[in-house]
This record gives structure tokens, sequence and C-alpha cells, in this order.
């Protein structure tokens, strides 16, 4: 299975989590490492789009994941009918913790926000002991286009 993320340059070759593990993120609270991924390049710059303000230069990540790969899948069925929204974190928090924490699977499987829940993110525990076989198999440079930004239009 490949997977996707865009990540900032200097972290191009890093698996290690710790960027989540010190702000956090959607699914996982700050003190968790994690590594958020998405199925696909495009969903992936959704999800940066959403958080950054003006265009600038990411590394576009190609990560391989065994398809052996243990997996966990967070349904919407699964979720509060808020699931999306800031004050639904807490609850999230709560399922990504869980799941770290117990290293039952490699992989959490979770609805993205940013498209009402019709794509899914990938978050890799760095953690549990299948990561050995988590790679990086390609980098390359990525900017969104200037036009998705506001005052560039």
């Amino acid at each position: 299975m490949e997977l996707y993320k865009l990540t900032a340059l200097e972290f191009a070759h890093d698996l290690s989590g710790e960027g989540t593990r010190i702000h956090g993120g959607r699914w996982t609270p700050k003190g968790i490492p994690a590594i958020y991924t998405a199925e696909s390049v495009a969903l992936c710059a959704l999800e940066i789009l959403v958080r950054v303000p003006t265009p600038k230069m990411f590394s576009r990540n190609i990560i391989a994941v065994p398809d052996t790969a243990s997996i966990e899948t967070v349904s919407l069925d699964d979720l509060p009918t808020d699931w999306q929204l800031v004050e639904s974190y807490d609850r999230l928090h709560s399922i990504g913790k869980s799941w770290a924490k117990r290293k039952d699977a490699l992989l959490l499987k979770v609805p993205s926000a940013v498209v009402s829940g019709e794509g899914w993110n990938y978050i890799i525990n760095p953690l549990h002991p299948e990561i050995a076989m988590v790679e990086i198999k390609d980098t390359a440079p990525f900017c969104l286009d200037h036009r998705l930004f506001k005052n560039n239009r």
C-alpha cells in the first residue's frame, strides 16, 4: 500500500512522529507520536490547505506500507455527529490515544474531516513493532498552487 504525506522539507525523511508528539493532531493529543498520511496526494493537499495561509514548498512523500500491515478502522458510524468540529477533539483524541497505546495495529484508518468523511487518512504509529516494514519510497518537492489562496486570486 502506498500512502502520501506532505511535510516540511527539513522533515522529508523523518518517520519519528515527533512533530505530532509536540503539537498533537485531530486524532492524537500532544505527547503521542504519530505520522499522519492520506490515501492520495490530492487529499494530503486539502489537509494541508486548511492549515497554511500562504503557498510554501513541501516534500511530497510516498510511504510504502506492506499490504499485510495491521489496520484498525474508525468508521463514521463510530463517531459522534459533530466529529468534524474542534469541540469533538477530546473524543477523537481518546480514540487515537487508545489505539496508539494498545499497539494492536500499525495503522489507524480514519475518515477525513476535510472532505466530510469521503476519503481516508491513515495514521501510522511509529512505536508499533511493524514500523520497521514502513519506508519512505520517494520524496519530491511539492507546492500548492498559489490560486488556492484567497489573497492570490
